[in-house]
């Protein structure tokens, strides 16, 4: 334990607990893929001889209706299961592929074998296991000393044994499983965890701790309580609790929207990037798809922000087309040139790596309005604003600081080290949590995920009463499943409106193809059709009047099931009118 100096002015004090941790690094042997449940199969050879409305499947099976639809939307996403119209609403029916897999004793997944790299952390007291981005690590030499301001305890070690499979639990991700790991010589390293009371809030405490780790760390600061009651300081009004994970977890469920903040078309995103730079005070981060030479036109806004000491972040993330990061790298390096010349050049910095995102927004540290962002469809270092664009501002402090922890997750980095980029990040995130929360008229709102997306189609089919639309930059065969067939259900079952817009094809669905399928759609009534003009790269799916979702995510092209959490970041918005402003802008646009 190390000791306080006395101090003697009664101000509360900061009471770190530094815990001793053991640092593991391994490559691991992982099976990735989706394991299949017995309902599932059970369901499959439900149509495997005829085929069956989902409310017969429903009744036979004694199975809620909704758990029916999902199983078979998932499983027509495997191939193994097709829909047909009838009379009697669509009818579900096991392929060749999946009548063949249903008698099988086990469905088989579809298996990606895999390597990874993966730092974890043990408690050496309780033997409870860590990621690596979810505590404060810190070496001996770097743990903070006590003084006048601070309280410093330490907990001793104890040792404990390795617990590989309590190891592979904690380090795996979703549909992963690990299954070995390499020959390693390296051992476990010894450092050290930090976890500080400091103004009466709580720091560090690391997402998924056990109950006996907690209770470790809650006796641990009663015992520094006590000595500093003991010396006459005054200590943090707080109490140690269990972790309160805030990211990658959705936390915030309302937020502040006016209609203004709905932000529609090329004309509204240029106005939206000039006042963005123009009314920053401190700080601007950018995160693009990708980056094209129509960056050089954005130039002057950029260093006339910088010239007032706005410090301006730009990321990256993968291009629209496979295989061309390396387009974005050339930019990158004839951006250095552009800018060599400026004495403003410090303020910029445009960080090298992919951080494998295709999320696209803005955030800012505004002079007028404090900390916002701008999150859906712009790439804001590609475009050249000529294209029909959806965003959505965002002002509330706890949902603009849940998509800076984001970005500082998605900020690549060693395995098992915080970068300095994230580490700046992570600690903005928690300054804008911090700050006074804004007032103003709230909704329902929640940012979405990769894998959420899936979830909104489903939430449109179920809640829609009139009308439902999705508009998406590309079309390809993995949207079906995941967007149309649930539309498709509602507007069977529940004669709802429904269309869906694109802009092009993509992947091995052809023109022709794309026209084949909105005729088979007509009949199922839903509309779906191309549009050219204007350049359609909005992201939106919406329902009757109120509920709009908007996000870098093609509706209509792309599996949200893929591994990236972050490769795809939109906003599910529920106010006033807010789907019927879109449609109505999105059918002038077309007219104009």
């Amino acid at each position: 334990m190390y000791l306080m100096t006395n101090s003697s002015e009664k101000q509360p004090i900061t009471i770190h607990i530094v815990y001793p941790l053991l640092r593991g690094n391994k490559r691991f042997k992982i099976e990735r893929g989706r394991r299949w449940s017995v309902v599932e199969h059970l369901l499959l050879k439900a149509v495997c001889d005829s085929a069956r409305t989902a409310q017969e499947v429903s009744e036979l099976s004694k199975l809620p209706r909704r758990v029916v639809v999902e199983a078979f939307t998932r499983l027509m996403r495997a191939t193994w299961v097709e829909i047909r119209p009838s009379g009697r609403g669509p009818l579900f029916l096991a392929t060749d592929v999946g009548q063949r897999n249903a008698l099988l004793d086990d469905l088989p997944m579809a298996i990606i074998p895999d390597t990874r790299w993966i730092t974890y952390y043990i408690d050496d007291v309780t033997n409870c296991v860590f990621r690596w981005r979810d505590i404060i690590n810190r070496s001996r030499k770097d743990l903070p000393q006590a003084n006048s301001d601070q309280y410093v305890h330490l907990i001793g070690r104890e040792g404990i044994v390795e617990d590989l499979s309590e190891i592979y639990r904690v380090v795996e991700g979703p549909d992963e499983l690990i299954v070995g790991a390499f020959p390693n010589a390296a051992g476990l390293a010894p450092t050290y965890g930090l976890i500080s009371v400091r103004n009466g809030l709580q720091e560090g405490m690391p997402k998924g701790a056990s109950p006996a780790f907690v209770d470790m760390i809650s006796k641990a600061y009663r015992d520094a309580a006590s000595h500093v009651r003991k010396m006459g300081a005054v200590i943090p009004a707080a109490a140690v609790v269990g972790p309160a994970e805030m990211a990658p977890r959705s936390t915030a469920k309302d937020g502040l929207f006016e209609s203004g903040d709905l932000i529609i078309d090329d004309r509204q995103h240029e106005e939206a990037f000039i006042n963005t730079l123009r009314n920053a005070l401190d700080r601007v981060i950018i995160h693009s798809t990708f980056i094209t030479a129509n960056i050089r036109k954005r130039l002057p806004a950029l260093l006339q922000a910088a010239s007032r000491g706005v410090r301006i972040d730009l990321f990256w993330g993968q291009n629209e087309e496979t295989g061309k990061d390396n387009s974005s790298q050339s930019v990158i390096k004839a951006f250095r040139e552009w800018t060599a010349e400026s004495s403003h050049r410090e303020f910029i910095k445009i960080h090298q790596y992919s951080t494998s995102s295709h999320a696209k927004f803005m955030i800012s540290n505004d002079r007028r309005t404090g900390w916002t962002a701008i999150l859906g469809s712009c790439n804001w270092l590609a475009t050249d604003f000529d294209s029909f664009e959806v965003s959505v501002r965002l002002r509330d402090t706890a949902q603009v600081a849940e998509l800076v922890n984001c970005l500082s997750m998605m900020s690549p980095g060693r395995k098992g080290i915080w970068n300095e980029t994230a580490q700046e990040l992570a600690a903005l995130s928690r300054r804008i949590q911090a700050s006074p929360k804004k007032s103003g008229r709230r909704v329902p709102m929640r940012l979405l995920y990769t894998g959420d997306h899936a979830k909104v189609p489903i939430e449109a089919r179920d809640r829609c009463q009139t009308s439902a639309f999705v508009t998406s930059h590309r079309i390809g065969v993995a949207g079906k499943a995941v967007t149309l067939y649930p539309l498709i259900s509602g507007a069977m079952e529940k004669g709802i409106e429904v269309s869906a817009y694109y802009g092009r094809t993509t992947g091995a669905l052809s023109g022709i193809d794309a026209a084949e399928i909105a005729r088979e759609y007509a009949v199922q009534g839903l509309s779906l059709r191309p549009v050219f003009r204007p350049r359609l790269h909005a992201k939106v799916l919406g329902w009757d009047s109120d509920c709009l979702a908007v996000s870098s995510f093609n509706w209509l092209s792309v599996d949200p099931s893929e591994h990236n959490r972050f490769r795809e970041i939109g906003v599910f918005v529920e106010s006033p009118r807010i789907a019927e402003s879109f449609r109505n802008a999105f059918e002038s646009a077309q007219w104009s």
